[in-house]
């Protein structure tokens, strides 16, 4: 008999996991055949220049019927708006600076931001050098289940590749003048998308909110909601989105996760943020490091090893998500560096950590 451990298996609907007790050599390399591949994928090795230009089309990394995730990276401004007529966005910032027009006025990004853009809201993105954003389209309403306006910390991370400046500088958003096209795309890409003329300064905040704002863009800090360390046996980590289909999380777990997790009903996607991960599973032993992406399909048992600052963006999906992208393509080795740059503790923190504390005690 081997070292004994604990697993946990989880399903979408359900609000409570069910435990196991296993060997832990029966948790690691067991898989024999069926299933499907778990890439590493470094995903801003496969854009080979800036994504901004019209004609340029972001790499694809999975897609399935809940969502689409892509790669992007931006110098300077998009030459359009983008109209997401039927489905939601939501833009992370990995590295370098970003600014955004919408019709809700001007929003900016730094690394470790994401961005919801609600469904029918127009856009575009304005990038400083360096700047690369995974861009995740959701096919149902997605809902913000944290408050962005009150973040339980406060952080600011340089992130950038090996040999870029340290400071990522800003970016300007140039004088609104003249017109401008924006073209309303559609989940369904057999419906040809609609190009519209519009003058650009009475586009971008142009809502009214006298009349009500209905779902808001917003922006969320998803690494600054943390009471504690994940993986320890407290609970999941936050969940910043959700959907019908979608949700995420974030994770800080340094060291050796509790027990293994099994979700039955769900595929996730990892963001490797900072720090290194081992990642055990039963496909075998799977390393992240930051700006590298991983997954693992439902079924699949996994546990996390963190190494010192360990942040990691995690995606789940109800259907299954397949990998556009061959994880023994053409991938560049780039390698980032993820530092804070200042942290601060903030009064709701030691608030959650009392309601965290006067509550019953979460499974998973």
């Amino acid at each position: 008999m081997g070292k004994q451990l604990f697993e946990f298996m989880t399903h979408w609907d359900s609000p409570r996991p069910i435990w196991f007790k296993r060997d832990e050599e029966e948790l690691i390399g067991t898989q024999r055949s069926g299933g499907r591949p778990m890439p590493r994928i470094k995903p801003f090795d496969l854009v080979k220049g800036p994504t901004s230009p019209q004609a340029v089309r972001a790499p694809v990394l999975w897609q399935g019927q809940d969502g689409v995730i892509e790669a992007h990276a931006l110098d300077g401004p998009e030459p359009v708006f983008h109209r997401p007529a039927d489905y939601d966005v939501l833009v992370f910032q990995f590295t370098g600076n970003a600014a955004s027009e919408t019709e809700y006025g001007e929003f900016h990004l730094s690394p470790g931001h994401s961005m919801h853009l609600p469904a029918g809201v127009a856009y575009r993105m304005l990038g400083a050098p360096g700047c690369r954003q995974l861009v995740v389209k959701v096919h149902k309403p997605v809902r913000t289940t944290l408050d962005p306006d009150h973040p339980l910390t406060n952080t600011e991370f340089h992130a950038r590749a090996a040999g870029e400046p340290s400071d990522p500088g800003t970016i300007p958003i140039p004088p609104r003048t003249g017109r401008i096209l924006e073209v309303t795309d559609f989940w369904d890409p057999a419906l040809e998308p609609i190009v519209i003329e519009r003058d650009h300064a009475k586009l971008v905040g142009c809502v009214t909110f006298e009349r009500g704002k209905g779902r808001e863009v917003t922006v969320m800090r998803v690494f600054d909601y943390f009471t504690g360390m994940t993986g320890k046996g407290g609970g999941p980590g936050p969940q910043q989105y959700e959907s019908d289909d979608f949700r995420t999380d974030t994770y800080n777990t340094e060291g050796q996760q509790a027990g293994f997790h099994r979700g039955m009903d769900d595929d996730e996607i990892w963001f490797q943020f900072r720090g290194h991960a081992t990642n055990d599973t039963e496909w075998g032993v799977h390393e992240l490091d930051p700006g590298e992406m991983g997954y693992v399909p439902r079924g699949i048992a996994h546990r996390i090893t963190g190494g010192t600052g360990f942040l990691r963006y995690v995606f789940y999906f109800r259907h299954p998500m397949y990998p556009q992208v061959d994880s023994l393509g053409p991938q560049e080795g780039t390698t980032f560096d993820v530092e804070t740059v200042s942290f601060e503790e903030l009064p709701a923190l030691a608030e959650a950590r009392a309601r965290e504390a006067a509550s019953p005690r979460r499974g998973g």
